[in-house]
């Protein structure tokens, strides 16, 4: 897995220990120009874990910097593309181990999984959001689906074979309910290029046949620090649309009252990821259910 990271330090070793801990065979990070100790931090991690370093423009270069990590480091293999609050999971992972969930996309043909977003956080004010990563993995249980919405098109899906149509693109999630953003949720992150899949963008691949069983991000960007991200953002505009979306979340957080929280009655807690599944946001294709019974690993 490879992951472009700038000032991640309050998250970078629980990052690296749930990846190492799933079953990621390398992990290559690309600090770009962190101001914290990020660097020297993952300097110290495992022999599985690789630290470049890059100053280029993030505004600019970070598309070809995650294409060229792809294309540099995926080798024969399955490659996905993380941000440093992205943590992947999949339907069945409780019993189904990752050199499992990849022997069967391999055994079917597939070169790509559509994954989706899911914005976790905790039930507190700001003021008392988690700030480091194992924190935020524990505290943060709760997601809103309320104001999901399924796009009629999305130009990545065009550019893929699709083999299980219930596989759909998504956008809403909390930051719809909370801060009016309808943000795409869909990342086509984990490629296999070998087989002629592309990285084409922050969230698109191209020339992939998609397997017909969708994945998870677990995305935890709600820590102690996100308002001062978004004021970054904002000053900065660097992400979409001059950082729209940072943007109108900060304009909440500067008008809430010291006891706003995230946490709606629309809200619920992720307990595993199979019950988004039993949701509809994330689909397994009988095939797939089928192959993880028979092919359960001890709990």
């Amino acid at each position: 897995m490879v992951c472009l990271v700038r000032n991640g330090e309050p998250r970078i070793t629980d990052f690296l220990d749930y990846y190492l801990e799933l079953g990621a065979q390398h992990i290559v990070l690309v600090d770009n120009a962190s101001t914290d100790r990020t660097l020297e931090t993952a300097c110290r991690s495992a022999d599985r874990v690789s630290v470049l370093s890059c100053t280029l423009d993030y505004r600019l270069y970070q598309i070809p910097i995650k294409m060229w990590l792809t294309s540099r480091f995926a080798g024969q293999g399955w490659c996905l593309v993380a941000d440093i609050d992205e943590y992947f999971d999949y339907p069945e992972s409780g019993r189904l181990g990752l050199a499992s969930f990849l022997e069967y996309l391999n055994d079917h043909q597939y070169s790509g999984v559509v994954c989706q977003s899911v914005d976790l956080f905790s039930q507190e004010p700001p003021a008392e959001w988690p700030e480091r990563g194992d924190e935020l993995r524990s505290r943060c249980v709760w997601y809103d689906h309320s104001l999901l919405k399924r796009p009629d098109h999305l130009r990545s899906f065009s550019m893929n074979r699709v083999s299980n149509p219930a596989i759909t693109p998504m956008t809403g999630g909390i930051k719809q309910v909370a801060f009016g953003v309808d943000r795409l949720l869909t990342k086509h992150v984990l490629i296999r290029r070998c087989r002629g899949a592309r990285l084409n963008g922050p969230h698109h691949s191209r020339g992939a046949r998609i397997a017909d069983v969708s994945a998870a991000l677990l995305h935890y960007p709600f820590d102690r620090g996100f308002r001062a991200r978004c004021q970054e953002a904002v000053r900065e505009g660097k992400y979409w649309e001059n950082s729209r979306e940072f943007r109108r979340a900060l304009d909440v957080l500067e008008t809430a009252g010291s006891l706003w929280t995230l946490r709606r009655p629309t809200a619920r807690v992720l307990k595993s990821v199979d019950q988004l599944v039993d949701e509809g946001f994330l689909v397994a294709s009988e095939p797939y259910r089928q192959y993880a019974r028979q092919r359960s690993r001890p709990r």
